[in-house]
């Protein structure tokens, strides 16, 4: 580790001495976005660089021996280490020297192809933001506290930035009494920070070293017009670039290529070479030898020899100016990665670069030097920034001229106004537009085209804020006055259409949407170039729509063309592509492919976290997606973990009445409810409630949501009277407040019908989930993932009806729908085949059901982790088809295989656990192994006793089970004694005609029937008989078997009447 006796504190920002190996390699691997070079002070390197050598923080090692170093040959296969030392003074120059070749390394530059004049919008956005902020800098003017505004700043970033506090000092003390070219040159923190903000495009530390950068700017341009230029000259830079930026380079022969920092380049093409060779040290880099043509006679661009102000006298250094501009020649293979690329500076007259000047300058319009940073700061999606430059101008006089000034004021106020609308703070937002529309309702008539704009920034807050009817009110204003006074290609047009698009769409008016966003869509071929940004805006909006009506492939082909315009066209950081990101990982997880959707959903978060102020709504929106996937992946504590994220970001930043918030605690409550924690789920569900009726009115939507999901929970717990009660209330406000073809409403008659068929209701359930039907046919396309759903549940009250034939149609329909809009491995077709099975199982057909089963297996071990707990429910079923096939051994084995799994992911008093139990007891009881069958029955009662309420279904079916081992056991009294107690649950539970009902009546009379005790097991078959008329049609085959029952207690009574 480094030796405390030398000095090396000016090599580097910040160092750390070690005594202790271990402590050593905590420190680097805790490092981040950062990269460490260490210098080793003792013999026994050899075993210590074979444990640190592949930590990707560590970039160089040194090994400092003051007495005879041994022999390293073991040293040759280790490519970080850069040598052995017996010499401080080495050691500290070598780390000198691969310090400043990284620096020069990290330069950052921009490559734009030789055919970017005809497609302006696929340039480099690193070329256009450098141009954009060049021109914005050197308009401002500075007054005497940026220096100090600079230094500030700093300080607060001393680590971030590897700074130490003398050399700042220096640089406030001493600024007025050296150039610039001279600090730019002298071997600090300016030539660093200056090229780390470029490259990462750091606008924050960008303006406020705006001063120095203008300074230094304007000493190179004054000494360049200082100095004689009538020869050719040409200059050399080297420095390490990675294989894919040498394919760049290797591809744009004849395009243009900038240097986005200040550049050094040097007359000694010596000098340059040892730069480029010494890059290959780094295995990831190749060596590039520049080679730099200037004709000073076609080119103006300002350069300066700063041999006579610099530092380093002795490398003929030559400084350009920020952003030069040259044109890519040959390039030639000098040796094993090491390459010399020939560039010719471009002239003055360069049409291609003329165009793209004229076109950035454009982008900006033709504002004032902070006017131009604060619009360029809302372009790069640096929000808070743009917010804070529009709030000090508005806070200073912007013209002598009392109206000019008023109208500056507008304006500001406008970019105000979008920029909290764009932060999520929507009431500011209002004020501000509020501002700017009572200033020109003074100064213009109400047509007047000025109007439109501020029409149309109302209406999108109010869109926000969930009031869409205003909204379009709005947008319909904005849109009246623009059809007046613009052509009918104007992009303004688009956007507005786009707009109502959007509006439309978050009233679940799928076709109306469709029609504004294809009618934007129309304009914007016409009249944009084809990579604009709000081109990508439509594409990505018109896959939103398709999503919405289940199209999951076209939406994703939508969302991809938005992603590329996106990449070519926006900085890497922007809001908007972690937006589209966001997007098409919601698509990935509608498809099933949860790996893809988490991954699109985790680069938008990276975006976000790193563009947006922690408490923007867009992060709440991202959490609450990750989540989602998360739940969907069974993943139930991490996908809490993030909708806890959300909800501290929104208990921070919204209203405790704020819709959002109940629509966050809906989402909490959704996860305990997956994991049968029922009554947190409630209560969770019932603050959603109490936020809902406060802040929106009776017939809203959200209401009728809110009630559906508290009406799930109750028929999770057996609750199936309050369920409907729940479920009836979001029907009625639904009825009231949508269009009778609203697919929300389909929903909602399905979850009736699902309480209805829990009841044993089935005729009832049919009705209602016909009635679903009618309204998908009608408003969905006829491959969307809900009208498969519903007719999978149509097909499965067939199946309970014993109408196998027809629940075979229907099932085969939905598996038809599944097949053609979702990838083979979706969960959805996995869900289909059961529910195929299933039907298969019930008539008996067990090879066709294991074959179904099998099929569902197959797809799950394909798309999930094999420890998911959905695996353990195949392995259920599979296990209980070969119970019926009386495979015993298989059965046990399946059963066995998803208790593992449970047993992993469950913990010890999970309902699933309880009913992984029941099975495994039914099949030792058919195997006639009535004590074990005891003993798993057993267990699962003692779970199923503490995991779930006292009246809950599962618990009758397993007194059933009970029961029936000990009837088999011929222990009778305890037989029944246990049918009485399932039946005591049913009674409160079931309606008096349910079909379970029947079958525990059945089971009493059984046990009647055998002890002898005719009378009884007479007046329970009665009980039957009465549910079974009323229940099942009059052939079903259930009828003539408790007629036959009946019959035989008759016949035991000798009553033959």
């Amino acid at each position: 580790m480094m030796h405390q006796n030398y000095n090396s504190s000016h090599v580097v920002g910040s160092f750390e001495i070690f005594n202790d190996a271990n402590e050593c390699i905590d420190f680097i691997t805790n490092v981040t976005d950062q990269e460490v070079s260490l210098i080793i002070c003792n013999s026994q390197s050899e075993t210590f660089i074979s444990i640190i050598e592949d930590i990707p923080q560590l970039h160089s090692i040194y090994i400092f021996d003051q007495h005879q170093p041994q022999s390293q040959a073991w040293s040759h296969g280790c490519k970080k280490l850069r040598g052995v030392f017996t010499q401080p003074d080495t050691v500290i120059h070598a780390v000198k020297q691969t310090i400043s070749n990284q620096l020069n390394d990290l330069a950052p530059f921009s490559i734009v192809s030789n055919t970017s004049s005809s497609n302006l919008d696929e340039l480099d956005q690193s070329f256009m933001y450098t141009q954009l902020l060049k021109e914005t800098i050197l308009d401002i003017e500075h007054d005497d506290n940026a220096k100090k505004a600079f230094i500030d700043f700093c300080l607060t970033r001393l680590v971030e930035n590897d700074l130490r506090l003398e050399p700042l000092h220096q640089f406030e003390k001493n600024y007025d009494n050296h150039s610039p070219i001279w600090w730019y040159t002298k071997e600090s923190f300016v030539y660093s920070i200056l090229n780390k903000a470029l490259r990462t495009q750091d606008t924050e530390m960008m303006i406020k070293m705006a001063f120095f950068l203008r300074d230094l700017h304007e000493e190179i341009k004054y000494k360049h017009s200082q100095t004689s230029h009538t020869t050719n000259l040409t200059v050399y830079r080297g420095q390490g670039m990675n294989i894919a930026d040498i394919e760049k380079l290797r591809n744009n022969k004849g395009g243009l290529f900038s240097f986005n920092s200040f550049l050094s380049t040097s007359t000694d093409q010596l000098v340059s070479f040892m730069f480029a060779d010494s890059a290959r040290e780094n295995p990831d880099l190749t060596g590039i030898l520049f080679r730099m043509d200037i004709d000073p006679s076609i080119s103006s661009t300002p350069y300066v020899s700063v041999n006579d102000i610099g530092q380093f006298n002795d490398e003929e250094e030559i400084l350009f100016s920020m952003h030069t501009i040259f044109r890519i020649g040959e390039m030639t293979e000098i040796d094993d990665r090491l390459w010399k690329v020939n560039l010719t500076l471009t002239s003055d007259t360069d049409s291609q670069l003329k165009c793209l000047t004229d076109y950035t300058r454009h982008e900006m319009m033709s504002a004032p030097g902070w006017f131009r940073m604060g619009f360029l700061m809302h372009k790069m999606g640096k929000f808070e920034k743009a917010l804070e430059i529009f709030t000090m101008l508005l806070q200073t006089k912007l013209d002598n001229d009392f109206d000019v000034d008023e109208l500056l004021r507008t304006m500001i106020n406008v970019r105000i106004g979008d920029m909290h609308a764009t932060m999520g703070t929507y009431t500011n937002a209002l004020d501000h537009f509020d501002e700017a529309l009572k200033y020109f309702q003074i100064v213009f008539p109400s047509d007047n085209p000025v109007f439109s704009p501020i029409f149309s920034h109302i209406a999108r807050v109010y869109a926000s804020m969930h009031n869409y009817v205003i909204s379009l009110s709005y947008y319909e204003k904005s849109i009246e006055i623009m059809e007046k006074s613009l052509p009918p290609t104007h992009p303004y047009l688009a956007s507005n259409y786009n707009n109502i698009g959007v509006v439309y769409q978050s009233m679940d008016n799928y076709i109306m949407a469709l029609s504004y966003f294809e009618k934007a869509l129309e304009i914007m071929k016409k009249s944009l170039p084809p990579t604009h940004p709000e081109l990508a805006s439509s594409y990505n909006n018109i896959g939103l729509v398709h999503q919405s009506m289940g199209n999951y492939v076209m939406a994703l082909s939508y969302y991809e063309k938005a992603l590329e315009i996106m990449k070519k066209s926006l900085p890497p950081s922007h809001p908007n592509l972690a937006s589209n990101y966001n997007n098409i990982g919601m698509i990935y997880q509608s498809m099933g492919n949860h790996a893809m959707a988490l991954s699109y959903l985790e680069k938008a978060l990276e975006i976000m976290e790193k563009s947006l102020p922690p408490t923007h709504p867009n992060l709440t929106v991202n959490y609450n997606n990750i989540a989602a996937v998360h739940r969907l992946m069974n993943n139930y504590v991490m996908a809490l973990s993030y909708y806890k994220k959300a909800l501290e970001i929104m208990e921070k930043s919204l209203s405790s009445t704020h819709p959002d918030l109940a629509s966050n605690y809906n989402n909490i409550a959704a996860v305990h409810r997956l994991m049968d924690n029922y009554v947190i789920a409630l209560s969770y569900y019932k603050k959603a409630l109490e936020i809902i009726e406060k802040s929106l009115p009776s017939t809203h939507p959200d209401l009728a949501s809110n009630y559906s999901n508290i009406a799930s929970v109750h028929q999770l717990i057996g609750n199936s009277a309050t369920a409907l009660s729940y479920f009836e209330k979001a029907l009625e406000i639904k009825k009231k407040s949508l269009p009778p073809t609203h697919p929300s409403l389909a929903l909602n008659y399905n979850d009736i019908g699902t309480v209805h068929k829990s009841m044993g209701n089935y005729v009832i359930a049919l009705l209602y989930y016909e009635k679903a039907l009618a309204i998908q046919k009608q408003s969905l396309p006829s491959t969307h993932p809900d009208l498969a759903s519903n007719y999978n549940n149509i097909g499965m009250i067939y199946q309970s009806m014993s109408n196998h034939v027809m629940a075979l149609l229907y099932l085969e329909k939905a598996l038809e729908i599944t097949k053609s809009s979702l990838p083979s491995t979706h969960p959805d077709l996995a869900l289909n085949y059961n529910n195929i099975a299933a039907a298969h199982q019930s008539m008996h057909n067990y090879v066709m059901a294991l074959s179904y089963f099998e099929k569902a297996l197959e797809i799950k071990k394909k798309s999930l982790s094999p420890t998911d707990p959905s695996l353990a429910v195949s392995y259920n079923n599979i296990g209980i088809i070969h119970k019926s096939m009386g495979n015993y051994t298989m059965a046990l084995s399946y059963l066995k295989k998803a208790l593992e799994i449970m047993e992993k992911t469950l913990p010890p008093n999970h309902p699933d656990l309880a009913s992984n139990h029941n099975n495994t007891g039914m099949i030792y009881q058919s195997m006639g192994n009535y004590v074990m069958a005891l003993s798993y029955l057993e267990k699962a009662l003692e779970i199923w006793d503490k995991s779930l309420p006292s009246t809950h279904p599962n618990l009758a079916l397993n007194y059933n089970n009970i029961a029936a081992v000990h009837q088999s056991m011929h222990n009778y009294v305890i037989a029944l004694s246990y049918y009485e107690k399932a039946l005591e649950i049913w009674r409160k539970t079931l309606p008096s005609n349910h079909p379970d009902l029947a079958i525990t009546y059945n089971n009493i009379a059984i046990v009647h029937y055998t002890t002898g005790n005719y009378e009884m097991a007479l007046s329970y078959l009665d009980k039957v008989l009465e549910i079974k008329k009323k229940s099942l049609p009059p052939e079903h085959p259930s009828l003539a078997m408790t007629y036959n029952n009946l019959a035989d207690v008759r016949q035991s009574m000798d009553n033959y009447s």
